[in-house]
């Protein structure tokens, strides 16, 4: 996540699905923020009509921090570097 010039975090994110209380099949995007000093916000929940999702597809995505939200630009990580940004950043303790 970039906030101008500066990377002020990551965001991992995971697909997943649940049953919901009709015991259909739903959907689900998960979200986690890790920020430069290793502090965390999230998981956050994304479903239908995906907000955080198509956020992030355009190409950013608006975190609350501090009871003030800010936009941040966000670059895909490139598919050789996946495995090792998601072992630094993903859902280890909070996989759905």
């Amino acid at each position: 996540m970039w906030e101008g010039a500066e990377i002020v975090g990551h965001v991992a994110i995971s697909v997943g699905s649940f049953r919901n209380m009709f015991l259909r099949k739903q959907p689900c995007v998960w979200s986690l923020v890790t920020w430069v000093d290793g502090t965390q916000e999230g998981p956050d929940e994304d479903y239908p009509p995906w907000t955080t999702a198509l956020e992030l597809i355009n190409g950013h995505i608006v975190v609350e921090r501090d009871g003030t939200s800010t936009a941040y630009r966000i670059e895909w990580v490139p598919q050789a570097s996946r495995s090792a940004a998601w072992e630094q950043y993903g859902m280890h303790k909070f996989s759905p």
